[in-house]
């Protein structure tokens, strides 16, 4: 799941923790659906690796306390523990197509959530990447107000500076943006 929102952060500059709820709400029904479908089959495989794995646990502590099976039947015990794994790796090509119905979505609808937020359409994939999506994380993360006239690469290095420098202390007032 981190490699599809790092890949949507790499791709458009688009921090995917503050955007996706936002592009979730612009979905359309179908989209909705596979998603919800991705989301489950995710919690079906993880709740079963889980479970299977709490079974083994209470079965060798079963074990311990009160006599152990006939050693024609010792295997039993790793029963459990082997389903518990199966049911992982499931879980992890169900997280994969999640990530993959994320990062779809987030190609398809970020210029959709741009025009819903009010910012201006990117024109060019640099300018996207280092000017628009740049105002929109620290919109979404910081509640910045997003500028309202594009920024001169003097302000876009400022930003840049600024958001490494001040990371864990946000600013509140909107003072660089007129510079």
């Amino acid at each position: 799941m981190r490699a599809s929102e790092d890949s949507v952060y790499a791709r458009w500059g688009l921090d995917t923790i503050a955007a996706w709820p936002r592009v979730e709400a612009l979905l359309g029904p179908q989209e909705r659906e596979l998603h919800a479908a991705a989301q489950s089959d995710l919690a079906f495989f993880v709740n079963s690796a889980l479970g299977a794995f709490a079974v083994g646990v209470a079965l060798v502590a079963d074990a311990l306390v009160h006599d152990v099976l006939p050693t024609t039947w010792i295997f039993l015990y790793g029963v459990p523990f082997l389903i518990s794994y199966i049911a992982y790796r499931f879980s992890v090509g169900a997280a994969e197509r999640w990530g993959t119905e994320l990062r779809a979505s987030m190609d398809l609808h970020r210029l959709e959530l741009y025009e819903t937020l009010g910012v201006r359409r990117p024109i060019s994939f640099t300018d996207e990447r280092e000017n628009v999506a740049r105002a929109v994380n620290r919109c979404l993360l910081w509640g910045e107000p997003i500028p309202t006239r594009s920024p001169t690469p003097h302000q876009c290095a400022r930003w840049a500076s600024e958001m490494t420098r001040r990371a864990a202390k946000p600013r509140t007032d909107a003072s660089w943006c007129d510079e």
